[in-house]
């Protein structure tokens, strides 16, 4: 299955980045427009001196002292206009020809000009202008100067009076920069004006849905099962956000009273099952010690089956009842510090009368001065299951072994409880810890309710222990980690 990447916060994201980028090349090409519009005005301005020339020397030709006389003035500052005569022997007449060397460029100036270069070549086809002789087009070329853009205007001329080519350049370059200044100032201002839109954009999706959304999010995730307290949000919101908050609320104390009611419940039914089973289990232990086991072992053995059955629904229940209100009701775990030797030593003792017929080995090399964070019934009913589960599983005559050792390298006690005579397949060992599952060579061997095993891992969890599950072809080894442990000063 594939993770919804596409969260709410990232959509947001994306489409102010896509209309970020939409609006710049917006601005981009709208430049490209304006500097290319600025650049047809600057020709355009050129074009009655370029009209007047033409027309004089087609109708009277060259007469150097007039064009110097009248028209030596016509060329601007950064205007470059040039004659070329065919037939005369000076070849040819230039106006301003020093503009084309001019160094005009000084500090940022020079900075602009690859930039309008790069604008100018964007609609470079497009710049023609009109002769003034006729109604032809003449296309306006761009070339390169010294980094500059240059304009020229090009056009022959053949009459009787004068046979020849009128040239008319402008350093365009240099007449844009100004125009070109005042475009990054429009832009500066309206980047300004779409920044702060973006951000009071994002400042008010922040306030009104991902900050109030975060904070719900957080707090649920705080939570154990169904250990839920309803969420108030007192920041402003949209008023979807606080539908949604108020629903998720009336869900959360719908929830939270069946959960009070479900403990009640089982408090009760866990109240009227033990007293039976204590009363059952004191009754087989006087009957017990009534029947001789040399006279009647059959029926000894019997009564020894009840008890012990007696003795687990004990414990079921217990444990089903501390499940329910440290799992799922989220209570805090005791601040309880128990010696695992000597609560482990009465449990083999126990085990050992029960069952004769299998050999108990303990071992520990851990100091009676260091202690185990759980509290002591939870580590029994851990050990119970442990041990329980050891002997349904195993053959009669088989070892039950248990070890408790100390891990110096990563300050840990480790209780290994080992079964001997049968094995567990890797693939069921990532199922045993689930709830009602029983294997089916389990089913075969003995009964029980599926739980135990469910109730170990739960206990570990509250706990922070670290739980491990090893077979070979004989033999079976549960391994739990105790991480939080310390050392009491034996005086205490």
């Amino acid at each position: 299955m594939i993770n919804n990447w596409l969260t709410i916060k990232r959509f947001t994201i994306l489409s102010n980045i896509l209309l970020f980028l939409i609006f710049t090349s917006i601005v981009i090409l709208q430049n490209i427009n304006r500097v290319s519009d600025s650049a047809k005005h600057r020709i355009n301005e050129v074009l009655p001196n370029f009209y007047l020339v033409e027309t004089h020397l087609a109708e009277y030709g060259l007469q150097e002292d007039f064009l110097n006389d009248k028209f030596g003035k016509l060329a601007g500052a950064y205007e470059y206009m040039m004659i070329l005569d065919h037939d005369s022997s000076y070849q040819n007449i230039a106006y301003n020809q020093t503009t084309k060397n001019i160094n005009i460029y000084e500090g940022k100036d020079k900075k602009y000009l690859p930039i309008i270069k790069w604008l100018l070549n964007q609609n470079q086809d497009e710049f023609f202008v009109k002769d003034g002789l006729s109604d032809k087009k003449i296309k306006v070329e761009l070339y390169e100067v010294n980094g500059s853009v240059i304009a020229e205007i090009e056009h022959a001329i053949q009459t009787e009076a004068f046979n020849g080519q009128l040239y008319t350049k402008i350093n365009l370059s240099a007449l844009l920069i100004e125009d070109f200044k005042e475009i990054l100032i429009t832009n500066a201002y309206l980047y300004l004006i779409i920044f702060i839109f973006f951000y009071l954009f994002q400042a008010l999706l922040f306030e009104t849905i991902f900050k109030p959304l975060s904070k719900m999010t957080n707090h649920y995730k705080l939570k154990n099962k169904f250990n839920i307290t309803p969420h108030f949000m007192n920041d402003f919101m949209l008023r979807e956000m606080k539908e949604l908050n108020d629903v998720t609320n009336r869900s959360v104390e719908k929830m939270l009273a069946v959960t009070d009611e479900t403990h009640a419940f089982l408090e009760e039914i866990v109240h009227e099952v033990r007293n039976p089973a204590h009363n059952i289990k004191n009754t087989i232990e006087y009957l017990e010690d009534l029947i001789d086991n040399e006279t009647h072992p059959e029926i000894k053995e019997g009564l020894f089956h009840i008890k012990n059955q007696s003795s687990n629904i004990d414990s079921l229940l217990t444990g089903i009842k501390l499940s329910h209100e440290l799992y799922y009701l989220g209570g805090n775990p005791p601040d309880s510090w128990i010696e695992p030797k000597g609560c482990i030593e009465p449990l083999m003792a126990a085990y050992m009368r029960n069952y004769p017929s299998y050999t108990f080995i303990f071992n520990d090399n851990v100091s009676k001065t260091t202690k185990i964070w759980i509290d002591e019934y939870s580590f029994e009913l851990v050990m119970q299951n442990l041990l329980s589960n050891a002997v349904k599983y195993s053959t009669k005559e088989s070892t039950i072994f248990v070890g408790i050792r100390e891990n110096k390298l990563d300050n840990t006690i480790n209780i290994d409880v080992t079964n001997t005579g049968s094995s567990i397949h890797y693939s069921n060992i990532n199922k045993i810890f689930d709830k009602y599952v029983r294997l089916s060579m389990a089913k075969q061997i003995t009964s029980g309710s599926g739980i135990g095993l469910w109730i170990v891992k739960r206990v570990s969890e509250i706990y922070d222990v670290n739980i491990d599950v090893n077979s070979t072809n004989q033999s079976a080894t549960f391994s739990l980690k105790f991480k939080h442990i310390k050392q009491e000063n034996i005086e205490e």
